[in-house]
């Protein structure tokens, strides 16, 4: 599934961050780059899912979409400029 993927390179990303012992700025600008536009696919990709009508919002999947959507903004911290990392 695509939210695999999602989690594969956030994931990714963010241990090439603390390995390179990046400063705070040089981490928010490696994110921006690399996880930011993974993070966007994301929200696309969900929002996708009911414009298409392939996930029944009352469904658990659905309610799972509907609760992360809800809760985007703090889902999207790491490419904003958070200094938490992922794991």
């Amino acid at each position: 599934m695509f939210w695999r993927r999602w989690a594969t390179s956030i994931y990714k990303y963010d241990a090439e961050a603390r390995e390179g012992k990046l400063s705070p700025a040089e981490r928010l600008t490696f994110h921006q780059q690399h996880s930011g536009p993974v993070i966007e696919q994301l929200h696309e990709w969900l929002e996708a899912r009911f414009a298409l009508k392939q996930v029944e919002p009352n469904s658990g999947l659905g309610k799972a979409i509907t609760y992360l959507l809800r809760h985007w903004k703090r889902a999207d911290r790491v490419s904003a400029g958070s200094r938490r990392t992922v794991g």
